[in-house]
């Protein structure tokens, strides 16, 4: 997405930042585009046209995995399908063997294989572990049936140490020297020594099955046995630092595809369970079929050594991800990488030469095209398409407060407090700090936002968001999970009400400390967005409290809500002498069209303007005064606050007004 942004910038001189947005509607489409159209000619080259042909029809049909290249929903995890597959395809693609071309794929198959480490650790072990094991049994099969000393050797070797050798420097790129940790959660030196100890079993494996024991001396024996302890330091380190499992923890683990049909759910047994999605259910199981078919090529199949071995490496490989398919979904997307490569291996033994083989192909084939229908739904250029659905919606306010948050904000830095969900969002839109978020492994961030969400008193508020250098609170309605912290933190049951002193509970009765104000963010008032309430704060200095009230009486005003601004005017009559506190009452008079209310606010707010008090009024407040003056014919009054509004006017009075107030302000400049 950002590579398609800087060329778009240099071709159409666009800014970076619009030109990556636009990119972004292709990026996915483009990248699946270039897998299809390297892999194909690859696979042309080396294992023949029609499995070539093959290829291209699976990649494009196969569900989840072509599901998962949407336009416009670029999704982090694509890159790391296409990684997978170009460090699998080189290890069966060549059919010679023997020497330097054959160790040449595998050291790219290697080097491929370390940068899809580098990007996404889980998956790249996840892919590492299925080739050792399909190695394993490619070995045992390649040598099955002839003498020992008589099979060709394979260069697992090469291909185990250029993954460690692009592991470990892209570790080193990555963290080193400040950063270095034992954690296997991103790529880590670690896992490039069990990727070397992986090499080192598979070509000691090799040997035996070739040669028997003669070969194995004193020193081959040594390097297996480093080999072992190097594999087992894998187990070892993920226990000490609770780290490096192949099921992952994130809360995109759990879903299929980033796809309409690529449903939510902890496991294959509870996806299958649910009665719809029936289509997505057959797309998804119906490719596991072609393991069936080659098996019964491997049992029956006239074939010789290496393509017998090639077909097993596929199978052995393939069992290994649907193993993990059924306890996370996600995995599905590699096992149709591996399927995508069996595919291509099964047809490259079909001869090419008469409509039989052409037939044969097809019919490996037919297993991946009901991923068609699910993966490009016939609806999809139907006027339904234009209904914005709940999550569109709910992904639309994430977006636009984002970039709302960080225009507002201009260079300042925003750390900002929400629901783990929102906040998730918010980060990746906005790229500015949150407290909480959707990954699991946050959990001191899920444990912060639950003393925050549960806190009841302002000083303790206050302690926690200071010490963590919060400036922004979001808090929207329509997530569960708001109330949920607030029950986490209380100890309150499920139905009892929630104390009305907790703050989230209490900012959405606009009841907040005069350290924070009210941000002026709209919720576009459409049947689509109908159901969808974010109350925005901002955190700044310890304001008096008329202060706070009229800045809160010109935040109801604007937006309408006159049943709370009628409040907030009885709280002001506790400051009488206050120019402020006045001046706001007079601007709940006009809106609630009380005109004798008004006429006595005035008389009583026009004399004071004269007073000290009102020679040091904020920016904000003046502007308020000057559109009450300008509404209620005093032109002279509102020049005369707008004038020394200007005095003493700057970046971030301006970036602290609501849009309400910026709006008078352009107005009351032009007139």
């Amino acid at each position: 997405m950002i590579a398609i942004g800087w060329v778009r910038e240099f071709v159409s001189g666009e800014t970076l930042g619009y030109a990556i947005g636009r990119g972004a509607l292709v990026a996915d489409p483009v990248l699946l585009g270039l897998l299809l159209t390297l892999g194909a000619c690859y696979t042309a080259w080396y294992l023949g046209k029609l499995p070539a042909a093959a290829f291209v029809i699976g990649g494009v049909s196969l569900f989840p995995l072509a599901a998962n290249f949407q336009p416009g929903a670029p999704d982090p995890h694509s890159l790391a399908w296409v990684l997978a597959l170009g460090s699998v395809l080189p290890l069966v693609a060549s059919r010679d063997r023997v020497g330097p071309h054959a160790r040449a794929h595998f050291v790219g198959a290697g080097i491929l294989g370390g940068i899809g480490m580098w990007n996404d650790s889980t998956t790249g072990m996840a892919v590492v572990v299925a080739v050792f094991l399909g190695a394993l049994c490619h070995e045992i099969i390649r040598t099955r049936g002839k003498q020992r000393g008589g099979a060709t050797p394979c260069s697992w070797r090469a291909w185990a140490n250029a993954g460690a050798i692009t592991t470990f420097v892209a570790s080193l790129f990555e963290f080193a020297p400040h950063h270095m940790s034992w954690s296997l959660d991103a790529v880590s030196p670690i896992h490039a020594v069990v990727w070397w100890g992986m090499g080192e079993v598979l070509g000691a494996t090799g040997l035996y099955l070739r040669n028997g024991r003669a070969r194995l001396d004193r020193r081959s024996v040594i390097t297996l046995c480093v080999a072992i302890l190097a594999i087992l330091s894998w187990p070892v380190a993920g226990i000490l630092t609770d780290s490096g499992s192949l099921l992952a923890s994130d809360f995109y683990a759990r879903e299929l595809a980033n796809h309409p049909s690529g449903t939510i759910a902890p496991s294959l047994g509870a996806w299958l369970a649910r009665t719809s999605g029936d289509g997505a259910k057959w797309a998804t199981l119906l490719p596991c079929a072609l393991l069936f078919v080659l098996v019964v090529r491997v049992v029956f199949g006239k074939l010789d050594q290496g393509q017998r071995g090639r077909l097993v490496f596929a199978t052995g490989s393939s069992v290994f991800i649907i193993a993990m398919g059924f306890l996370q979904l996600r995995w599905w997307n590699l096992c149709d990488v591996f399927e995508l490569v069996a595919l291509a291996v099964l047809v490259s033994g079909f001869r090419t030469d008469g409509i039989r083989a052409w037939l044969g192909g097809l019919a490996a084939v037919v297993f991946f095209l009901p991923g068609l229908f699910v993966g490009f739904p016939t609806s999809a250029a139907t006027a339904s398409l234009h209904k914005i659905a709940t999550l569109d919606a709910q992904s639309l306010i994430e977006r636009d407060y984002a970039y709302s948050l960080v225009k507002h904000a201009g260079t300042d830095p925003v750390v900002l407090f929400s629901t783990p969900i929102f906040s998730g969002a918010a980060a990746f839109y906005g790229g500015f700090r949150v407290v909480a978020s959707s990954d699991d492994e946050n959990r001191v961030g899920f444990l912060t936002a639950v003393r925050i969400a549960s806190a009841t008193t302002e000083q303790e508020v206050s302690i926690l968001l200071h010490s963590r250098g919060i400036t922004h609170v979001a808090l929207p309605l329509w997530d569960p999970i708001l109330d949920q912290l607030v029950r986490i933190g209380l100890d309150v049951p499920p139905g009892q009400e929630l104390p009305q002193n907790a703050f989230s509970v209490s900012l959405r009765q606009w009841d907040m400390p005069l350290w924070m104000r009210p941000m002026d963010y709209f919720v576009p008032n459409e049947p689509q967005f109908q159901g969808f309430d974010l109350r925005s704060f901002a955190l700044q200095a310890a304001q008096e409290p008329e202060m706070g009230l009229s800045r809160l009486a010109d935040f109801f005003v604007d937006r309408g809500q006159l049943r709370e601004a009628r409040g907030v005017r009885d709280s002001l009559k506790a400051y009488p002498r206050s120019v402020v506190a006045i001046g706001a009452i007079a601007r709940i008079d006009l809106a609630l069209q009380d005109a004798k209310a008004l006429k006595d606010s005035l008389e009583e707010l026009i004399p004071d303007l004269s007073r000290r008090s009102a020679r040091n009024l904020p920016a904000d407040r003046r502007i308020s005064l000057a559109a009450l003056f300008i509404q209620t014919d005093h032109r002279d009054l509102a020049r005369d606050q707008l004038t020394a509004c200007f005095a003493t006017f700057d970046e971030s009075s301006l970036r602290s007004m609501t849009p309400s107030a910026v709006v008078n302000l352009v107005a009351l400049s032009r007139l």
